[in-house]
């Protein structure tokens, strides 16, 4: 699979849940969700400024921060949730690897 394809995924496994699971906690009222909404905005910005060679570091911070996502979502008794964002930081990790 080429850089290109594992970018995208790169690009829906991480920013797609942070803009979700950021909008959802505002909603709620939740002091957490203008955060995660404000790294998926980061996360996108700067996935579209950085050459795919140099994105590494960028499918490392948006797991690291799809983890604190379900730490939270965990906290806040969610049922289904957090599996969710966990399973989403680990394909994030783990599939460009194997591709």
């Amino acid at each position: 699979m080429n850089a290109q394809k594992t970018s995208a995924l790169s690009l829906i496994f991480s920013a797609v849940p942070l803009l979700l699971a950021g909008f959802d906690a505002v909603v709620h009222a939740n002091p957490f969700g203008w955060i995660y909404l404000c790294a998926g905005i980061v996360y996108v910005i700067v996935f579209f400024k950085t050459r795919n060679h140099n994105q590494t570091w960028l499918t490392y911070f948006g797991s690291a921060i799809l983890l604190v996502v379900a730490a939270d979502m965990v906290a806040q008794n969610k049922k289904y949730l957090p599996y969710a964002y966990l399973a989403a930081a680990i394909v994030n990790v783990i599939f460009p690897v194997i591709m």
